[in-house]
C-alpha cells in the first residue's frame, strides 16, 4: 500500500547512504512490480506510483510532476536503496534510453519502506537547443516512440545497479496525463493548446530572481539547519509577463511564498510560448529551487 506520512527526513547531496551489513556489493538488484500503477490527483501535482519487490523486501517508486512534462520528482524507497551507495552522482536510464546523470539528490526515509532517495530531472534527455536555463527539455510529450520502448527504469552507480521492471508504461503515462490536464484547466489554460505548443516559455533572467528568492529563505529554518526544494509555477501571458505565481515546498511558511512570488511577479521576465501555428500564447513556466544550509 502507499506510504503514509511520506518523506519524514531529508538530507542533501553529498551524504553517502550507509551499506546494509552482510550484503554483497557486486550483485545487481532486479525488481518486479507487485501492485498496479496508482495515480494520485493531488491539489497541486500528479503522482504516478507503484510497489515493487516482495512482501519481505518491498520497494516504493513514485514519480511526481507539477505540470504536463517529462520532468519528474522521483522517490524510491526500500532496503535496496542503501545498497546503491551513490557517490556524488549516479545515472538513471528509462527503457532503452541513454543513461542520464543525476548530480543533485536527497536521501531520507519512509516509515513503511526504509531508506529513500529523492531527485528530479527529465525522463528523456534532449539534444535540442530549445531548452530553458534549467535545462528543461523543450520537447512536449506525448512522445510515442519514446514511450513505446519504456519498460524499465535503471539506476546505476559504480557499485550497484537497481532495475525496476515496470513493463510497458504507456497506459500509466496516459492516465497521468488526465491528471496533469486537469491541473492545466485549473490554471485557466487550455490543455489542448498547451500540449501542442511549438515552443515553451523560457526564463530570460532566472539567475537574477532565483538568487533573490534564495536570499529570502526563512531565517527560522536556516537556524535549524533545514534544507528544502521549492517548486515554482508561473503563469506567463502572451507578452512574456508573469501574471500568477504559486510555490510548493517541503516546509510550511506562508510568508515565504508571498515573498518568493512577489519577487517573481516583480522581476521575472520570460520569452512567451508559441502555439502550434507559431503565434505567441499564454502558458506556464515551472522550475525547482534547491536550498542548502
Amino acid at each position: 500500500m502507499p506510504p503514509a506520512g511520506y518523506i519524514s527526513v531529508l538530507y542533501m547531496v553529498g551524504m553517502a547512504l550507509a551499506p546494509v551489513s552482510g550484503v554483497a556489493m557486486t550483485k545487481d538488484v532486479s525488481l518486479e512490480g507487485s501492485s498496479n500503477w496508482l495515480v494520485n490527483w493531488a491539489e497541486h501535482s500528479c503522482v504516478l506510483a507503484r510497489k515493487f519487490g516482495t512482501a519481505d523486501a518491498p520497494m516504493w517508486l513514485s514519480m511526481r510532476t507539477y505540470s504536463p512534462s517529462y520532468h519528474f520528482e522521483i522517490t524510491i524507497a526500500g532496503k535496496a536503496v542503501s545498497q546503491l551507495q551513490p557517490p556524488k552522482s549516479f545515472t538513471i536510464a528509462y527503457g532503452a534510453g541513454s543513461p542520464i546523470e543525476v548530480r543533485r539528490y536527497q536521501v531520507g526515509r519512509i516509515a513503511e519502506y526504509g531508506p529513500a532517495l529523492i531527485f528530479s530531472g527529465e525522463m528523456a534527455a534532449s539534444d535540442s537547443d530549445d531548452s530553458d536555463e534549467d535545462g528543461h527539455d523543450a520537447r512536449l510529450y506525448p512522445d510515442a516512440p519514446f514511450e513505446a520502448q519504456l519498460d524499465r527504469i535503471e539506476l546505476m552507480t559504480p557499485y550497484r545497479k537497481l532495475v525496476f521492471n515496470t513493463g510497458p508504461m504507456k497506459r500509466a503515462l496516459d492516465s497521468l496525463r488526465q491528471c496533469t490536464d486537469n491541473l492545466v484547466k485549473g490554471w485557466g489554460l487550455d490543455p489542448a493548446v498547451q500540449s501542442s505548443l511549438s515552443s515553451r516559455v523560457k526564463a530570460e533572467n532566472i539567475r537574477t530572481w532565483a538568487q533573490k528568492i534564495q536570499a529570502s529563505y526563512p531565517l527560522e529554518l536556516l537556524s535549524q539547519n533545514k534544507e528544502a526544494r521549492v517548486n515554482v509555477l508561473v503563469i506567463v501571458d502572451e507578452h512574456g509577463m508573469p501574471k500568477n505565481c504559486d510555490t510548493w515546498q517541503a516546509f510550511d511558511n506562508t510568508d515565504f511564498k508571498v515573498r518568493a512570488c512577489g519577487i517573481i511577479l516583480r522581476d521575472a521576465r520570460f520569452t512567451p510560448a508559441k502555439d502550434k501555428d507559431g503565434r505567441v500564447t499564454a502558458s506556464y513556466y515551472t522550475t525547482v529551487i534547491v536550498y542548502r544550509s
